[in-house]
């Protein structure tokens, strides 16, 4: 019996698409991602591990395009089919900048997945840290030149973020030009960041203090202030913004961006008045 030719014909008479050059499919896969710095999820349908599934050619172009591996969430490090899945993301990725992203409020980071991401250090460009205290940041410490954002949240507010005790914030911040933090800045000695131009800083209520007087942002251009209450008095809000302002020595700062309450957009001509050379933008909470 005669075999068909049809049915020997090669697969890009059945799909095209299998016919773009390496360099274009590989394009259209790093499009595939949320936007970088973000990370899309480890595995699911909107995780480049699918890409790896669909067919031999596209299994070999999505493992040679380190793009799609170089924003790592790590969530569930305890869970050792996930550990697995950022070890392979980490070597994939190389020789990319990294954008990590870090979720453990509650207990600290278990050594294995210490010892995993500590030897790629020198690519993280993008860190986003969900710690259960300040002390915990020092486990990463070490030489970070490519960073250039942090964020940072502690879940025990009391303890604060001391710099001095995290010298990952002395080395690392002074590089960046994105800082957000979850609760104030206390520091033993003056501390400048001469390339900061970006600030978020999360508090309970923006009367409290926004940071150490020893914090020197020269560069700073945006101010951004979420707060979960507003002040009693908006005398002593303003006040609070004043003396960061004049302590930090910001006189770059051309935007305050306050979210917070939805009766605080109601005091958004105050704070214009309050700030006539800056842009003031307020933004109800989520």
């Amino acid at each position: 019996m005669p075999v068909s030719t049809t049915s020997l014909l090669p697969l890009e008479k059945y799909y095209p698409v299998l016919t773009l050059p390496t360099e274009i499919t590989s394009a259209i896969f790093t499009h595939f991602l949320p936007l970088y710095p973000s990370c899309p999820p480890l595995t699911g349908l909107e995780s480049p591990n699918l890409l790896t599934h669909i067919c031999h050619d596209w299994r070999e172009i999505a493992l040679r395009t380190p793009r799609l591996w170089r924003a790592i969430p790590i969530f569930d490090p305890r869970v050792e089919q996930h550990l697995e899945w950022v070890c392979l993301w980490l070597q994939r990725s190389q020789p990319m900048p990294l954008s990590l992203h870090i979720w453990s409020p509650y207990r600290p980071l278990p050594n294995s997945a210490i010892t995993a991401i500590i030897p790629h250090r020198h690519r993280y460009a993008s860190l986003v840290l969900y710690f259960a205290q300040a002390s915990a940041v020092a486990a990463l410490d070490g030489p970070m030149p490519l960073l250039e954002h942090l964020d940072l949240s502690i879940t025990d507010k009391s303890s604060g973020v001391v710099f001095n005790e995290a010298p990952l914030l002395l080395r690392g911040a002074y590089l960046v030009e994105e800082l957000a933090l979850s609760s104030l800045l206390n520091m033993r000695d003056s501390t400048t960041l001469p390339r900061l131009e970006s600030l978020k800083i999360r508090v309970t209520i923006l009367g409290a203090p926004l940071g150490s007087p020893s914090l020197i942002l020269p560069a700073l251009r945006h101010l951004a202030v979420e707060a979960a209450r507003i002040g009693p008095e908006i005398v002593g809000d303003i006040g609070s913004l004043t003396n960061f302002m004049e302590n930090a020595r910001c006189s770059r700062l051309a935007q305050l961006s306050i979210t917070g309450p939805p009766s605080a957009q109601s005091l958004e001509d105050t704070y214009r008045t309050a700030f006539p050379s800056v842009s003031v933008t307020f933004n109800r909470r989520r």
